[in-house]
């Protein structure tokens, strides 16, 4: 079934390779790495984590030794064609690649632009502030996105993350905190401070491409405190 869709595939590339979407171009690339899987959803899961293909190329052997799906060989790979594209002048991705609150919110407005399903994306940070990997989570009929507590643990320590933005949206909404997006919050800060990791924003785009900033409002430096305090006296 796979060999018939590959097929399909470089004919479509054969007759015209600029009708594809990045993720399809991205499919056909691990057609040599994995060859007898269907890559498609590996290829939007890597642009999903890394922005962009520029980001997916870009991306290190740890990094993406932390998707699912992802082993060493296909890693190397990655690397390898990531590498040769290194040497052949590039555009810059669109993603910023060192975190500001206002240039990244800058960004999310665009990425959430006409968006009617409801996301929250991890973004692990490292020490000097650089976006390296992200994680989308969604309902599997589009509705009320959640992540697990464990969910969160799991992405920072794989990654190794110094810190962490945590990014939703609200597609028919203002970007204003309901009671549970502010009970997300604490949990998120508490597992961070529980795991020395740096909770930098909790950012919400609303369904106008407004942004809510946890930090930009002042309720994030309480939310650390808070945690912190907590944390502190579990040690005691």
């Amino acid at each position: 079934m796979h060999e018939g869709h590959r097929n399909r595939m470089m004919e479509k590339a054969a007759d015209d390779v600029k009708a594809f979407n990045d993720h399809e171009l991205l499919e056909i690339v691990l057609f040599r790495a994995i060859p007898r899987k269907n890559t498609n959803p590996l290829a939007h899961e890597l642009i999903s984590a890394f922005g962009s293909l520029e980001g997916v190329f870009e991306a290190s052997m740890e990094q993406l030794l932390g998707v699912e799906g992802i082993g060493r060989s296909t890693a190397a790979y990655i690397r390898t064609v990531g590498e040769i594209i290194h040497r052949i002048p590039v555009s810059h991705p669109e993603r910023p690649k060192v975190f500001n609150v206002q240039t990244f919110s800058d960004y999310l407005r665009t990425q959430y632009h006409g968006e009617t399903v409801e996301y929250v994306e991890l973004y692990c940070l490292d020490s000097k502030y650089h976006i390296g990997f992200k994680k989308r989570f969604t309902s599997e009929n589009g509705g009320h996105a959640f992540v697990s507590s464990e969910e969160v643990s799991r992405t920072v320590v794989a990654q190794k993350a110094y810190g962490l933005v945590v990014v939703h949206n609200h597609p028919k909404a203002p970007p204003v905190p309901s009671e549970e997006d502010d009970g997300f919050t604490h949990r998120v800060a508490m597992l961070c401070a529980l795991s020395g990791i740096l909770f930098f924003d909790h950012i919400i785009v609303g369904g106008e491409g407004e942004t809510y900033s946890y930090f930009l409002s002042g309720k994030m430096n309480e939310i650390r405190t808070e945690a912190e305090r907590v944390v502190g006296k579990r040690r005691l």
